[in-house]
């Protein structure tokens, strides 16, 4: 990719850059120092993108003063046909913007972009990495600057293959500028070194090997020896692309010691070095393609704390660093204009996303207002350039809170959750939220019909069914104004669903206080023991409960209902542990319908729910009754009875009270069967077995009422 010559805050990390020579590295510090100064009550904010053409496909940007004029002028990689063919086109800056592209034919394709003074004439150099058309054949390009804005002559190296990665500066410390450059593709993949001489040619590459697959560099002191470092942002291929920083230290014989790694995120882009928590150490900041940025401290001594990880709008891509709103503290850009403004102690809170389709991000003063600018690529048809001019913002305060209904959740139920929306002022703004339900069950979540207050949602699905985006557009929300959405969603097994939030504003408006514009939740689904609920007697009589176990329960109560009395047990008010699996009442009230629900309860003591309720009347049972085992069983599909064959039957005969006082029935059911299937209605069910027509007694009376069951959705 590239590298920029732009540093803002030069006082706070030029001392940690400063190693001796001339030469440039990740961010090298300009004079004049550019750093945003607003007015106390401006928040940073940048205008619409205003653009400007450029002859090819935009790749890469650098920043520089090509024309030794203390105006920035901007360097572009350009690919003519959208497939190859690289040019560098200069666009030098007038103080207002920038002027016609002038571009400089390089061929093949630009992969990466630095400056730097190769032939100790004080004018900028310009060095482009390409690799073939037809092949992986690398080699980098240096483009001897003229002073005015243009080039004098040129010198073309080979350089590996596929190379990705180039920075410039002052690495075998003998006060000329160097190149380094990745071979990504070569097996072992290397960073190659091409020491220069000061008066325009370099030696021989010097391989340093890689068991990564090195990508982006960022340069400096870690270490406070004086001498320039080298961090390689590099990818695992063995382990899907895992990133890592290797931390090379330089030597005193001009080389580097072994690499030392870091963990960063997944399949990083670039690297970037700076103080970002003002402790005089240098720290690095890498853009990872699974949307987040890695903060690594250092420690002065050469090494990094763990990572900190920050998620963005941002899918890897180029960084830049400066201070954007004048606080005194380094802010990013991240590619696709995400800008997260620091704090000074390493962490970061986002501002906003300013443009949402860009490559490459570079910052300068174009319009030399004092104030930080921001230009990107613009890969459409025709391509361009655009700059986003700083300017203050206006400022309006929205807030976000997300509520869920419950947590956890038994596996196919649904969850309720509900966005509020506040627009605490001065001014209104339209806005657009976005809400993500990620779910590892094993279909993924379910999400019902989104309803919002005002405006639309559409939405994707991602990650192969197991997530769910929802884009909503709000319109104007008034100040002081309330917009809500309202969700329903499901998952059909146990697991976690995490649900975020996030708002966006149009341009102008900025938010000055936008940690609170994200909310985040994890919704746990859970299976519990009790779904498939069992009533029976014992042979004296006695009703015996018992059900599943297994699952997320932390004991359970049983409720009996009879007689007018309502009976909690166990009556000592310590619930049934969590392994149980049966219940046996102890004193049943004769004569009387005794009905029975089990409730499974969290660790905490909260219900989850009930099972079904199911009765039973105790002595009802024929004295000549042959069926000890009768049962009846609850589950998601109804109610099932059972018994066991006593032998020598014809068949039976099941007899149905209904609870409404409707006509009792009989049903005769053959004699190599054992169970019956109930229909949806509330009744007492009994069954004896026959012996021709003549019924030998009859079972215990059971019954059931659905509809009772909070287990099942």
């Amino acid at each position: 990719m590239r590298r920029s010559a732009l540093v803002s805050l030069a006082a706070v990390i030029g001392p940690l850059l400063a190693s001796g020579g001339s030469g440039s590295e990740a961010r090298r510090a300009p004079e004049p120092v550019l750093s945003v100064q607003p007015a106390a009550d401006c928040v940073t904010a940048f205008t619409e993108p205003v653009t400007q053409p450029l002859p090819g496909y935009p790749r890469l940007l650098l920043v520089t003063d090509l024309s030794n004029d203390s105006v920035q002028d901007l360097v572009a990689t350009t690919d003519p046909d959208g497939g190859g063919g690289g040019s560098v086109a200069v666009l030098l800056g007038n103080g207002s913007g920038f002027g016609a592209p002038a571009s400089t034919f390089v061929g093949g394709n630009p992969r990466a972009l630095s400056d730097g003074d190769f032939n100790s004439d004080g004018r900028r150099d310009v060095v482009v990495s390409t690799s073939a058309l037809s092949n992986d054949a690398g080699s980098v390009t240096v483009l001897f600057g003229n002073g005015a804005g243009g080039f004098s002559s040129s010198l073309t190296r080979a350089a590996g293959t596929n190379p990705f990665g180039v920075i410039a500066g002052d690495f075998s410390q003998d006060g000329h500028d160097d190149i380094i450059v990745s071979s990504e593709s070569s097996n072992p993949s290397t960073v190659l070194l091409l020491q220069g001489d000061g008066a325009g040619n370099f030696g021989p590459l010097v391989a340093l090997q890689s068991g990564l697959r090195p990508k982006e560099f960022a340069a400096g002191d870690f270490n406070g020896d004086g001498r320039r470092d080298l961090a390689v942002v590099t990818a695992d291929d063995r382990f899907d692309l895992e990133g890592f920083v290797e931390l090379r230290l330089a030597n005193a014989a001009g080389g580097f010691d072994a690499p030392a790694l870091f963990k960063v995120g997944w399949q990083p882009d670039d690297g970037i070095a700076a103080d970002f928590n003002e402790d005089g150490r240098l720290d690095l900041v890498v853009a990872n393609l699974d949307a987040t940025v890695s903060v690594l401290l250092g420690n002065g001594a050469g090494s990094f704390a763990p990572q900190i990880v920050i998620p963005t709008e941002a899918s890897g891509g180029s960084l830049e660093v400066a201070d954007f709103d004048g606080d005194g503290h380094l802010d990013l850009a991240s590619e696709n204009i995400d800008v997260l403004l620091g704090d000074g102690s390493g962490g970061f809170a986002r501002l906003r996303r300013f443009h949402p389709s860009s490559i490459d991000v570079r910052a300068a003063d174009v319009n030399a207002d004092g104030r930080l600018d921001l230009v990107s690529g613009v890969p459409t048809t025709p391509p361009s350039i655009a700059v986003m001019y700083g300017r203050c913002a206006t400022p309006t305060d929205l807030s976000l809170e997300m509520t869920e209904s419950r947590d956890p959740v038994l596996a196919g139920h649904d969850v309720d959750y509900v966005f509020r929306i506040t627009n605490h002022g001065p001014e209104g703004a339209a806005m657009i939220g976005h809400f993500t339900f990620s779910s590892r069950t094993t279909h993924g979540p379910q999400i019902y019909p989104v309803v919002p207050s005002q405006g639309s949602c559409g939405y994707t699905v991602g990650d192969r069914g197991f997530t769910v985006n929802y884009t909503c557009n709000f319109g104007s929300l008034a100040a002081t104004a309330v917009a809500t959405v309202n969700v329903k969603a499901s998952a059909n097994s146990t697991g976690g669903m995490s649900v975020t939030a996030s708002l966006e504003m149009d341009n102008p408006h900025v938010d000055p206080n936008p940690a609170d514009n994200s909310a985040e939740e994890t919704t746990t689904f859970v299976f519990v023991g009790g779904g498939l609920f069992n009533l029976g007697t014992t042979p004296d009589g006695a009703a015996m409960l018992s059900w599943n176990g297994g699952g997320a329960q932390g004991g359970f109560l049983i409720g009996r209902w009879a007689g007018g009395t309502t009976t909690v047990f166990p009556q000592n008010g310590i619930p049934l542990p969590r392994e149980a699996t049966s219940f046996v009442d102890p004193q049943p009230i004769a004569g009387a319908l005794n009905c029975y629900s089990l409730a499974p309860l969290g660790d905490g003591g909260q219900p989850y729910g009930r099972s079904h309720l199911m009765c039973m009347v105790p002595g009802s049972a024929s004295p000549s009754n042959m069926l000890q085992d009768f049962a009846v069983h609850g589950s998601a599909g109804g109610f099932q009875f059972t018994w066991s064959s006593p032998g020598g039957q014809t068949g039976y005969v099941v007899f149905t009270h209904p609870l409404d006082g409707s006509a009792p029935s009989h049903h005769f059911i053959p004699p190599d069967r054992t169970v019956f299937t109930a229909d949806s209605q509330s009744a007492c069910h009994s069954v004896g077995p026959l012996d021709g027509s003549t019924v030998r007694g009859h079972s215990s009376v059971l019954c059931v009422i659905p509809g009772f069951s909070t287990l099942y959705p």
